[in-house]
């Protein structure tokens, strides 16, 4: 990251001597976060400018037309951008030269304008922030004021990696920084920079890459228990898909049966609908049936209340008893026949 803001501008009536710098220039080549920075400076009460520079090309170029400026160039150690760049996925001699090019440019500036630059690592700033702003007071002439960095801290867009990969991509960017070029390139930039107290040696972070190896162990013997524990669960799994598996099963025969009693009962049922519909149908015939039969006695009834009434009529009628002694005597003589 190539970024720098105007951080600070001395007060009226500061001496300068012969720097002429008036106000600070942070070039933020580190993984800091920017906004902690102008943060703090604002809490410091002082007027604090926000001018940004967008590369160190550009930081050049206001060295160059602002004599005023005084640059504070904060970077990450060396094997740390390396690291970073093996950890998104470059190989080491890429990552290398993307962090020494512009090193070495850097550094090429500072050859000229090393009475207006400080350069300083972040460790520096995060672990001595008070004694860097004393340092950059008396390099630039600038009267910082009191200014609390307490707040710093890293950027958060580091990749996710598992311990073994850090260490691993962190060994190899310390193999890389071997190459006699970069050596050199280390050498001239710690030369330049200002110093960190009980700054750790390659054999120290050799020594803390073997504790971190140590606690791999430590981690992988934890990961065996896991897998042994995993193997185990896997059998509960096994175990309980074949149950699964003869439960669904029983459960397609109870499906199937109860499927072939819907089907045997919906013969049932329409069978019986047959049977219903097949009686309605007699119940239906025998009652026009009855009905006829009915119509027939009724119309029978009522011609024998007819002749009952003519028959009736015949013998109240004169006629009748008139002739009564004629059929007395008939009745008489066929009795003797």
């Amino acid at each position: 990251m190539n970024r720098a803001a105007i951080i600070g501008q001395a007060p009226h009536g500061t001496t300068m001597g012969e720097r002429r710098s008036n106000y600070l220039v942070l070039v933020n080549l580190s993984s800091l976060s920017e906004e902690d920075w102008l943060t703090a400076l604002r809490e410091a009460g002082q007027p604090w400018h926000h001018s940004a520079v967008a590369s160190v090309q550009e930081a050049a170029a206001l060295l160059e037309t602002k004599p005023e400026a005084y640059l504070l160039v904060v970077y990450d150690a060396p094997e740390d951008e390396i690291c970073k760049g093996i950890e998104m996925g470059q190989l080491p001699s890429q990552a290398l030269a993307n962090w020494k090019n512009p090193i070495e440019g850097l550094l090429d500036i500072y050859d000229l304008y090393y009475n207006r630059m400080t350069l300083a690592k972040s460790e520096l700033v995060l672990r001595y922030p008070r004694h860097l702003m004393e340092c950059l007071s008396n390099r630039s002439g600038i009267n910082l004021g009191s200014i609390d960095f307490e707040g710093l801290r890293e950027s958060s867009n580091q990749l996710n990696q598992n311990g073994f990969q850090q260490l691993f991509c962190r060994l190899l960017a310390l193999n890389a920084l071997q190459d006699e070029s970069a050596r050199n390139t280390v050498n001239r930039l710690e030369a330049c920079s200002l110093p960190v107290e009980k700054a750790s040696s390659f054999m120290g972070q050799l020594d803390d890459l073997c504790l971190g190896f140590k606690s791999m162990e430590f981690y992988n013997s934890s990961l065996g228990e896991d897998i042994l524990s995993l193997r185990d669960d896997e059998t509960d799994f096994d175990r309980i898909c074949r149950e699964n598996e003869l439960l669904i099963e029983s459960l397609h025969k109870a499906q199937e049966e109860l499927e072939f009693f819907l089907l045997k009962d919906k013969q049932t049922q329409r069978n019986i609908d047959n049977e219903k519909n097949n009686t309605n149908k007699e119940n239906e015939k025998l009652k026009r049936e009855i009905e006829r039969k009915n119509a027939k006695l009724h119309e029978f009834s009522n011609k024998n209340k007819n002749l009952a009434s003519k028959l009736d009529a015949m013998r109240r009628s004169k006629s009748w008893r008139l002739t009564a002694p004629l059929r007395a005597m008939t009745r008489v003589l066929r009795g003797q026949a």
